[in-house]
Formats: C-alpha cells, structure tokens, sequence
C-alpha cells in the first residue's frame, strides 16, 4: 500500500544503491533480523502494504475514511446540521463537534485497525506493525528528519486516516494527473470498479452497466476518480489543514516549467507555494532551481503520457463535470489545454 522510494533507504549490502532486484528485493545491512523489501523497477519498495481487514471486523475497505463519510453523514447532518457547511467546503480542521470527537476524523473501528496491523503479509518484519516499528532502520540516516523522508501510493488516498493516526506529524501531498488524461487512458479500470464497490459509491448490481459502452465506462471512471479526491480534499481540509497539498504534476510540468515566462512563473508558484509551505521547506533559489531540474527531467515522461491519452478515443463531451477536478483542486494559474494537438474525440 504504501512504498518508499530506494532512495531514502539504507544502502543494502551486496547490492549497489537503489538496485531493483525483484527476486531477492532489497536486504537491510547488519540487522539480524533484516527482511527483503521487495521493489520494482521504479524502485519502488514495499514497506507497509494494504491495510486490508478480515470479515470479522468489517471486511477489507473498513477503516477508509470513505467508510467513515459514507456512515457519518446522515448522522452529522441530523444531529449537527451546522457543521455541515464546514465539511461541504473544506474550510475547517473541526476536530471536535459540540465537545465531541468529530466523527469524520476519527477512526471508528479500532478492531479493524488492530487487525490490519497485526495479520500477516509480505513486508518488512511480517507485519504492518513490526513495518512501521522498522522505518528508522529503514530509512537512511541523513533522511531520519521530520518531512524529509516518505511513502508512495495511490491507494493511500483511501487510507489517509488510517497513515495520518499511524505519522500523526506526516504531510499528505496528492499527486494528481490530469483527469481528462485518466479517463482516456483508464488504466486499471477493473481495480477502480471493485474499490468503487468496497467503498459503498457504487452497488454490485450496477457494475454492469458501467461497463456497457465507452461512454458509461469513462463517465463512471472520471465520476469515480473526482469523486474519490473530491471527498479527500473535503476530509484533509476538515481533518488535517495546513498538513496537505495538492500537485497537478502533469500541468505543472507543462505549464510551470518555462522560468522565462510569467505565466509559467505563475502556475509554479501557485502550486509549490502550498507545498513548500506544507513540507516547511524554506524557499531559495537553491529550492526553485532543484524543482525546476526535477520538472525539466520529467517533461519527456509527461509528453510521453499525453501523446498515448491523445490517441484514445473520448466519449464524453468537452466540459463535462466527470472530466473536471473538484474547484478546490483546480489551480487557476495552471489553466489551460496540455494535450497534444492530435487528441481527438
């Protein structure tokens, strides 16, 4: 579930620094109770992994704050329809209602959590719990400082409860494609209907339907995907202000990149402002010039990206609601249109 790049990782003996070995993974160094974390070619190494549950404390899916939302609604707008201003908009950090915990914020099935932490799976020491309690051997001494070290995943999206109550100090940075390019493309469409299943946003009996044309597929996938964000911006906002960002990367590498233009100039401020802000990163020409390097090194991979959306077909008509982020995800100063030229309907 959640990945921590080979870069941030104590150099493995036998194996020179970031290697991907996918048989052997990486092995930490004079630890006698060292453990293979396995990487793929990204270098990516799995650390913690899913945090599924077993039936008998709720099923896999349980402790999303998707869950939470889904369960909590009802309940806050009956009895604190007040507050529910504050959750639509994304505006507060209301942790406690009326002097009670409030229910969006809190994990509501500490079974669950205990279980996921405590059952058994492929990572470091067995378990998430032995995982976790692993990290500072994990992690390389010169990154072993608040904010400077982290994991990666998109299904931490759903579990950002979950990771917030495990690093209560972390930042929770949402790294986003463009979603007109992720309806194009769908990758990994039948992992996005079984997840839109197991969160309660669609029913079982429905799923065939959104597989019936184009069209209802990439309704639904869009639908899901700005959904899925949509509610996180709201729960991040509620639940964690001032201990996230969002990051258009593709837009940023297209349209943020040029430091000879005010546009660009624009688009990247109004991005890595919040962001720095949020990693409390002191902002100095050394800083812009090392994201500036990070964005130049990624443009090809992002060109790359957008010429293959470009030749998908697009069902849904320019302007539709499931082609579009949440507003409060939207960056003014990075509007614009960064598909290719050859995109076609």
């Amino acid at each position: 579930m959640a990945c921590m790049t080979s870069d941030f990782l104590v150099p493995q003996a036998g194996l020179p620094r970031g290697a991907t070995n996918k048989k052997h993974g990486h092995r930490l160094a004079n630890d006698s109770n060292a453990c293979d974390l396995k990487c793929n070619p990204a270098a990516d190494c799995g650390v913690i992994s899913s945090f599924r549950t077993g039936k008998a404390v709720g099923g896999h899916g349980v402790l999303s704050w998707m869950r939470h939302i889904n369960a909590s609604h009802t309940h806050m707008r009956h009895h604190f329809p007040e507050t529910m201003d504050v959750a639509a908009e994304g505006d507060g950090g209301a942790r406690h209602v009326h002097g009670q915990r409030d229910p969006w914020c809190s994990i509501q099935n500490e079974a669950a959590l205990s279980d996921a932490m405590s059952r058994p799976a492929e990572v470091c020491g067995g378990s998430k719990q032995a995982a976790i309690a692993r990290l500072r051997e994990l992690v390389a001494p010169q990154h072993r400082r608040p904010l400077r070290w982290g994991l990666k995943n998109p299904h931490a999206t759903y579990y950002a409860n979950v990771l917030f109550r495990l690093f209560p100090c972390m930042v929770f940075v949402n790294t986003v494609r463009d979603l007109p390019v992720m309806v194009r493309t769908a990758k990994h469409f039948e992992s996005r209907v079984q997840e839109a299943v197991r969160y309660g946003v669609i029913s079982e009996a429905s799923v065939k339907s959104h597989k019936s044309s184009l069209a209802s597929s990439q309704q639904f996938y869009g639908s899901f995907l700005r959904r899925v964000n949509g509610g996180l911006h709201r729960w991040l906002a509620r639940c964690e202000p001032h201990r996230y960002a969002h990051m258009p990367l593709q837009r940023l590498v297209i349209l943020g990149a040029d430091q000879r233009s005010s546009a660009s100039s624009a688009c990247f401020h109004a991005v890595m402002g919040p962001l720095y802000r949020a990693l409390r990163i002191d902002v100095t020409p050394e800083t812009i010039n090392a994201t500036h390097r990070f964005l130049a090194k990624s443009l090809s991979t992002v060109k790359s990206s957008l010429r293959e959306a470009a030749q998908r077909p697009l069902a849904l008509a320019v302007g539709e609601e499931a082609l579009a982020w949440p507003m409060a995800m939207n960056v003014e100063a990075c509007r614009g249109d960064i598909m290719p030229q050859q995109a076609r309907r």
